[in-house]
């Protein structure tokens, strides 16, 4: 399957043959956008442009605006708008460019995303002038956007800044420590003991993918670790934006179409947890990306269940499984659409058992090697995970029953949108996992100060409600209105979403402390939630009564509000520093 695919009508439109020669292969496309960037962005951590960023963004701009005009000059009369559009772009990169060069203004890092945004509006106008706006068209240009303000919010986030767990690029610990290992040594594991050193009991697929990334960079002339350990957010960001395109996908592949695809991507294109993950060096993100592409490749399978379809699952999961051990929580469902297949290819029921043996044969090694080698080696137990010790301050099992973290709701601890630290100087340490859910997946465990209050308090309200109504919509979908999906793909969007949201609240009441209740755990849960509310939207386009109409029109005013808040959020806090009362969150 395509990202877009092209009519077959031989009179294409500058436009789209323009926008077919990236848009077949978009992780291709977003790969050589993502290694452009990393090129002309490459910068210290003064949170403003360089003179050569901005020189760089202008070259690039103007010479792709001339390339376009030489390439169709000589289709001028037939399709001027594609000439203006290319004259449009260059004059308007050489004015903000020259702008925010002159002005001396701090934190110009947003010109980013204000000149994506107008090459967005710009090619718009464009479509509209040839009469060919279609949805495949406003989707890439989502997903470009989503992009933009990955990009914009990594150039303003340092490694430092709203991580976990990463401590010291150039130490041994964190892992930044576990980073600098494959830095200093590509083809060697830790010889230390993994369960003594902070983080480096994880799966060393991500670390090492970025130790690779930062050789490659050394290999190029740039050996000062210092100074290129912010690229390091480049490959995050691109697996965030894998993501987006991803979703994308799966939205086709339930015939998802129109305004609900369109307001379904935006949601995830512009999601905060998305946001904040693709600037983070931790493991999360890529673990991320692969389950999310074992979910997909496993919808493909349940309508084509050939062996190069299960061999793409098996590489996802156990590849998920080599990142971070929790990628283990796609397979029940994905158990589950195979036993369907097996059930309904009665007459192929050796084929599908020999796709099930290659499926071990694959994923079982890629994800059970490290825990393997871990236990042999260091007596590590499986499933391992790092204990903090109960002394600690956030350590809330002496403080609360498990009854109350479940269903205290309290109105104190909704005075602030932040999640709560004592050692922020907050009130409390937040406790209840839901809250600390809410909170975590808007703002992960930063706080910031008044200037944000306002659009921090609207944005995490108007998320609980999209919450809420994404849960109805599962409800509603899976009782009421039975005829919409089938019952095995109800089974396995619900699989999906309870696994995730089940092992959550186990595992923050297994190790009680305020730091596991957050939304990196179990981000999943939000694609399977925006899903929902897609195909209830697709469901009551084809409804004509008023009040299911108005209900469609509430619903669609909340995901464009929620998108739009978190776009003005998103840009802001490079302006606003995070409130730490002098402490730097790591």
């Amino acid at each position: 399957m395509h990202f877009i695919t092209l009519s077959d009508n031989k009179k294409n439109s500058v436009s789209e043959r323009i926008f077919s020669v990236f848009s077949r292969h978009p992780f291709l496309t977003f790969a050589l956008m993502t290694l452009i960037s990393c090129g002309i962005f490459m910068r210290s951590d003064d949170k403003n442009l360089s003179p050569f960023s901005l020189f760089a963004m202008f070259i690039l701009y103007a010479t792709v605006s001339a390339v376009i005009v030489f390439i169709f000059a000589k289709e001028y009369y037939r399709n001027d708008s594609v000439i203006q559009y290319s004259v449009f772009t260059m004059m308007i990169t050489i004015g903000l460019i020259t702008v925010f060069s002159c002005s001396g203004a701090e934190n110009n890092i947003i010109a980013v995303f204000v000149i994506a945004l107008l090459l967005s509006v710009g090619w718009i106008i464009v479509l509209i002038k040839q009469n060919s706006l279609t949805v495949k068209y406003l989707s890439a240009v989502i997903i470009f956007l989503g992009f933009a303000l990955r990009l914009t919010y990594i150039l303003y986030t340092t490694i430092y800044e709203r991580q976990h767990d990463n401590y010291t690029l150039g130490g041994t610990w964190g892992h930044l420590g576990y980073i600098t290992h494959f830095w200093e040594d590509l083809f060697s594991l830790p010889k230390e003991n993994v369960m003594e050193i902070s983080q480096y009991y994880h799966p060393p697929l991500h670390h090492f993918t970025v130790g690779l990334f930062l050789n490659f960079l050394k290999w190029l002339g740039f050996e000062n670790l210092e100074s290129i350990g912010e690229c390091i957010q480049y490959l995050t960001m691109f697996y965030s934006t894998v993501c987006v395109v991803l979703f994308y996908k799966i939205l086709r592949f339930f015939r998802i179409d129109g305004l609900p695809l369109l307001l379904g991507l935006s949601v995830i294109a512009f999601h905060p947890s998305l946001i904040i993950l693709g600037g983070s060096v931790n493991n999360d993100m890529l673990s991320i990306m692969l389950m999310l592409g074992a979910v997909y490749n496993t919808l493909i399978y349940y309508g084509q269940p050939t062996m190069m379809n299960i061999i793409k699952i098996a590489l996802c999961v156990g590849l998920s499984m080599m990142t971070k051990l929790s990628g283990w929580m796609v397979a029940p469902a994905i158990a589950f659409i195979f036993i369907v297949v097996l059930i309904r290819e009665k007459d192929k029921k050796i084929l599908i058992l020999r796709q099930w043996i290659i499926f071990g044969v694959i994923c079982i090694p890629l994800g059970l090697w490290w825990s393997v080698y871990c236990y042999c080696k260091y007596d590590m137990p499986f499933g391992y995970v790092m204990r903090f010790k109960k002394t600690i301050a956030m350590f809330l099992g002496y403080k609360y029953t498990i009854w109350e973290r479940l269903t205290d709701f309290s109105s104190f601890q909704f005075e602030s949108v932040y999640d709560q630290y004592k050692w922020y100087h907050c009130p409390y340490y937040e406790y209840n996992p839901t809250i600390g859910l809410f909170k975590t997946a808007m703002f992960d465990e930063a706080q910031y100060g008044s200037e944000l209050q306002l659009w921090a308090v609207s944005l995490f309200w108007v998320n609980i409600a999209l919450a809420l109504i994404a849960l109805i919509a599962m409800f509603y979908l899976i009782v009421v209105r039975k005829s919409l999906i089938n019952l095995p793909l109800k089974v396995f969007l619900w699989l999906l979403y309870g696994v995730f949201t089940v092992s959550y609240y186990l595992f923050c009441l297994k190790y009680p402390f305020t730091c596991t209740m957050n939304i990196r755990y179990t981000v999943m849960s939000v694609f399977t939630g925006v899903i929902f509310l897609a195909i209830l939207l697709q469901s009551l386009k084809s409804v004509s009564t008023r009040p299911k109409k108005i209900i469609s029109i509430l619903i669609s005013s909340v995901m464009v509000i929620f998108c739009l808040l978190s776009v003005v959020v998103y840009l802001k806090i490079g302006y606003i520093p995070a409130v730490y009362d002098g402490v730097v969150l790591k």
